[in-house]
């Protein structure tokens, strides 16, 4: 077999199989052209358009807006449970600390609707809410009354 070195814009020549049948000539590169510029169609097959990744920058900034709102409720959580193993603050002072994280809760439920299900910041927007949410019933329903 012998191979040959292909110049820029080189033709390649197909074969059936057979000796000495030559196939259609075939320019790769305009053939990738057309298929970069044709419209986008649906899958024969399934009949499925296929979809291509969001690259907004908007989701970008919204991926950046979930993370500092998770960060600000693991902060605001350790300070809750600082201020719970006080044993000098009533639960009238715990007040603030509590509304913060219902709030929180909030916003973290809020950004997690524009992600999918099995997107990874979903997945720990939804556990940070899980906690903040769990730690403000329970002050509601006053397991830690003194």
């Amino acid at each position: 077999m012998k191979i040959n070195e292909l110049q820029h814009g080189q033709l390649i020549r197909g074969r059936s199989g057979k000796s000495g049948d030559t196939g259609s000539t075939i320019d790769f590169r305009s053939l990738l052209e057309s298929k970069l510029h044709a419209p986008v169609s649906a899958d024969p097959v399934s009949g499925v358009v296929p979809i291509s990744p969001m690259p907004e920058e908007g989701m970008a900034s919204l991926r950046l807006d979930g993370l500092a709102v998770t960060e600000s409720a693991i902060e605001h959580l350790e300070q809750y449970s600082a201020a719970l193993s006080d044993t000098t603050l009533s639960p009238r002072d715990l007040e603030p600390f509590v509304s913060s994280l219902e709030e929180e809760t909030l916003a973290l439920l809020e950004i997690r609707s524009h992600f999918s299900e099995d997107d990874t910041l979903a997945i720990l927007l939804d556990r940070v809410a899980t906690v903040t949410y769990l730690e403000t019933v329970k002050f509601r329903r006053g397991d830690y009354s003194f």
